[in-house]
This record gives C-alpha cells, sequence and structure tokens, in this order.
C-alpha cells in the first residue's frame, strides 16, 4: 500500500536513503517525549525557582525555554530538527558514503550531541573514513557521552560496528 511506504530523508549522492521511520522510533524511545519544560539534565519539569543542571528542554529533546506544547508539535519538530541534523551532516565526507544503518547512528548522535558535540569524536570519524567500524564501535565505547547515555549508546554502537539495526 501506498501508506505504508517509508519516510526516507533524502540523499544528495544518490545512495540508499536513511530509514526516516526507524530514526524517528529510535529518536522518541530515546529522548522521551515531554509536553512541558524540563531540565534536561535531572528530567524534573521546570517550575518557577528552579534551578537547572543542564537545559530547558521540550517535547522530543529540543532544548528551549517556553511553555508546553502538543503531542502534534513535538512530531512536527522533531521532523524539522531531524531535516536540519541530516543537513547538517550532508557536507561530511564521512557520514556521507556510509550505508543507511550507520547513517542512522550518526543522525541519531548529532540529535543528542548537535553537531560540534559529535565532531568531538576525532577517532570516530577517522575510523569511519577508512571503513573501520570494529574501531568506531569502539571509539564510541569510550567516551563519557557512552557512559552518561547508557542503553541508547550501546545499541548505536552495536549498530555502528555491525551495520545491521537493532532487533
Amino acid at each position: 500500500m501506498e501508506g505504508d511506504a517509508e519516510r526516507r530523508v533524502e540523499r544528495r549522492d544518490g545512495a540508499p536513503a536513511v530509514n526516516r521511520d526507524k530514526l524517528i522510533s529510535d529518536l522518541t524511545g530515546d529522548e522521551g517525549i515531554k509536553l512541558c519544560a524540563y531540565d534536561d539534565a535531572s528530567g524534573s519539569y521546570i517550575r518557577p525557582g528552579s534551578r537547572l543542571g543542564g537545559h530547558p528542554t521540550i517535547g522530543i529533546g529540543r532544548a528551549l525555554d517556553t511553555q508546553g506544547i502538543t503531542a502534534a508539535e513535538a512530531q512536527w519538530l522533531l521532523d524539522n530538527d531531524i531535516d536540519r541534523v541530516a543537513a547538517e551532516l550532508a557536507p561530511c565526507t564521512w557520514y556521507a558514503g556510509q550505508s543507511d544503518v550507520r547513517q542512522n547512528v550518526l543522525l541519531n548522535m548529532c540529535f543528542n550531541l548537535g553537531l560540534a558535540g559529535l565532531l568531538q569524536f576525532h577517532d570516530l570519524i577517522e575510523y569511519l573514513g577508512d571503513g573501520r567500524y570494529e574501531l568506531a564501535a569502539k571509539a564510541m565505547e569510550a567516551s563519557i557521552w557512552y557512559r552518561q547515555v547508557g542503553a541508547r549508546a550501546a545499541r548505536l554502537a552495536n549498530e555502528m560496528r555491525s551495520g545491521q539495526y537493532a532487533t
């Protein structure tokens, strides 16, 4: 059926498109969804006089300091954020040449860390450029990010290593 087709992140280089539905599922599960502003460091809702340990965040991992949004708006923001992250990564040669699965890993990491944060993974980027995926996964596992993010990071490292989506 036409309505059952997966939505894909457009690619400029003619390679297969990224599995957008999988990425949306992963990011929603990883980031969670909150319809009121919360402190992303503690997960606590922001109340008058709250002391923040992180960023005021809303929706599905969206850092901002406004009032709540609807579930539909959160999905709309996520869709737009994926487009933004994909556009940020598109010029990176170490991203563009990767498989669908490995691009989703990098999109997920960039969504979580921001491009500046992802660019701090110097060894990962070097190993990706050489196709050394076992070492790329080990570089992910050796990071502070890996220890902070937990199951999400473990899943992404395994997907980077194997080139297969986790089931």
